[in-house]
């Protein structure tokens, strides 16, 4: 892996800060943002991508597709028909 310049360093933590309140925060639109651009940062830098977080990252990019259209946030709060919601 090549070494990561200063100005790359601060992009990939500043990524991971935003990544980490997203997980406190609950915004299902802002993880999967700071989630996706945290990896590709990570990526680009030269980070090989296991195949689970490849497709997290797939998953993220569908979430954000569905969030942009009109019914999406409806659709998105609906439990999945094989598990039971949560309280």
């Amino acid at each position: 892996m090549v070494p990561r310049s200063e100005d790359e360093q601060r992009r990939i933590q500043a990524a991971f800060t935003r990544y980490e309140a997203a997980q406190l925060g609950g915004d299902r639109q802002e993880l999967s943002t700071s989630r996706l651009r945290l990896t590709q940062l990570l990526e680009q830098s030269g980070w090989t991508v296991p195949g689970e977080v490849r497709e997290q990252m797939r998953r993220d990019e569908k979430v954000l597709r569905r969030l942009a259209e009109p019914d999406a946030v409806i659709d998105l709060l609906r439990a999945p028909s094989h598990r039971f919601p949560v309280p």
